[in-house]
């Protein structure tokens, strides 16, 4: 067990994607890049509380975000995300 790089990667993504909202915006942006409003939309919260969402995930190498003009993109990282999640 120790010597399986699939099992450490999965025993550190269980706290994590044991939150359903983290596993929502993922599933969400895993079919399409979106911005963080719209990842915001279906949710009463701050803009902080999302972000603070979006940047577990992003220190997870799940996903990862640029800019586009006045807008930050988010999207799952495939080349991470695809080996951890078998997405």
């Amino acid at each position: 067990i120790d010597g399986n790089p699939g099992f450490r990667s999965t025993v550190r993504l269980t706290p994590l994607l044991s939150e359903s909202t983290r596993r929502s915006f993922l599933a969400r942006v895993a079919e399409a890049e979106l911005t963080v409003t719209e990842i915001a939309a279906p949710y009463d919260w701050t803009f902080a509380a999302v972000s603070k969402h979006l940047k577990v995930l992003e220190h997870a190498r799940l996903i990862g975000h640029c800019r586009n003009g006045s807008y930050q993109m988010v999207a799952v990282d495939h080349r991470q995300a695809r080996p951890q999640l078998a997405i």
